[in-house]
């Protein structure tokens, strides 16, 4: 009979996660190397289990035709772990902010009016509302499509949407908050009265910038569950005020396309960002209380409420500026990518080639670099 050849390029989604489990890069999986994967689920007691699914000859380690042909079981933990381990649960909301990085919003298509502030927010995830039969003030087909998950670790699912074209990796900081909310008013509302940043973290918020029929930028930011990323590690914090580690972050990204590294986007300093700190925060509750349902903006304070008022949200704050070849050229099929953050006390020329080399082959990033690195399937 035929036998089935398992390689990177006839099986990319199974590659990209064999190889970010197989930390020593050695073509094996091994029982340590398993625990690990299953303790970043929360699964840690699935290990044996899972190995002795997988290790088909009993040698005590997993080569990459074993784990293809076992692949379900390791689909089947993720799924039920749900969430993303890093994500904060189901009572996360997941925000975004545009416009914030200068020269962003026009390289994407887009105008912004004033330099002053960003442009607006969106929602690219909005956990399942307790009251199924809400539709956010008649927005029930943007709560429709962004109330599944998207976010990953090692995949982006490469948009099937007829009429979708032209995808880009957004490198982007985000931040993870707790969401402060005043006492009910008589309708039952409640205003967001506050953000506590607690962790930083490296995101992909890919980004379709050409979808036939859609009038709202939400729409091209959550096609799925795989459209999405951020890192594992994150970056703890207990301030966003100037002079505090956060003035020190970069944020940069680059692609690997057949076998050669690109740089997508030039370093950028959330320094540097049109609105940080503290006034950015505040400016994102004014934004949630009161942004309207308006040109291609959502109402996303009527999105929270029907979402339950989470009591946490991850909200990317803004990309940065493409290099020329980032600029002309979109995501393809079999690409992979890396977001980086980085701490400039550390890396004050940011990662070197081969720091970057060895992220695309999902080695421990070095203290002070969080990143996240996808393959496109």
């Amino acid at each position: 009979r035929t036998m089935t050849a398992y390689t990177k390029e006839s099986h990319p989604r199974e590659w990209a996660i064999f190889s970010s489990i197989d930390t020593n890069d050695d073509g094996k999986v091994d029982r340590d190397e398993l625990l690990t994967e299953c303790k970043s689920f929360g699964r840690e007691s699935a290990r044996d289990d899972l190995a002795n699914t997988l290790d088909k000859d009993g040698d005590g380690l997993v080569d990459f035709s074993e784990f293809c042909q076992g692949f379900a079981a390791i689909a089947a933990m993720e799924a039920a772990a749900n969430f993303h381990p890093g994500w904060g649960g189901e009572g996360c909301f997941g925000l975004g902010v545009a416009g914030n990085v200068a020269g962003h919003m026009a390289q994407a298509g887009m105008t912004q009016d004033s330099g002053k502030t960003p442009a607006n927010i969106f929602a690219f995830y909005c956990p399942d509302p307790p009251d199924s039969h809400s539709d956010a003030a008649g927005q029930g087909k943007i709560l429709d499509k962004i109330h599944t998950f998207p976010v990953t670790t090692n995949i982006v699912e490469y948009p099937r949407d007829a009429g979708a074209s032209k995808v880009q990796v957004e490198p982007e900081m985000a931040v993870f908050v707790d969401v402060q909310y005043a006492e009910p008013d008589s309708d039952g509302k409640r205003l967001v009265t506050g953000l506590v940043p607690r962790r930083v973290a490296a995101f992909n918020d890919c980004s379709i910038r050409a979808l036939e029929g859609s009038d709202k930028l939400s729409e091209k930011k959550n096609w799925g569950a795989e459209s999405k990323g951020i890192s594992s590690r994150v970056i703890e914090v207990d301030s966003f005020a100037p002079g505090t580690l956060v003035d020190r972050l970069v944020m940069v990204s680059y692609v690997m396309r057949d076998g050669i590294v690109e740089k997508y986007s030039q370093d950028a300093p959330a320094r540097n960002y049109t609105m940080f700190h503290e006034p950015l925060l505040a400016w994102i509750v004014d934004r949630i209380n009161n942004q309207r349902n308006e040109d291609k903006w959502d109402d996303v304070g009527e999105l929270v409420r029907a979402a339950g008022y989470p009591p946490h949200a991850w909200i990317a704050l803004g990309a940065g500026t493409y290099t020329a070849w980032g600029e002309k050229n979109y995501l393809k099929e079999r690409d992979e990518a890396v977001v980086i953050v980085y701490d400039d006390a550390k890396f004050p020329n940011g990662p070197d080639a081969a720091q970057v080399e060895a992220l695309f082959h999902d080695k421990t990033a070095a203290d002070g670099i969080v990143c996240v690195h996808q393959t496109f399937v």
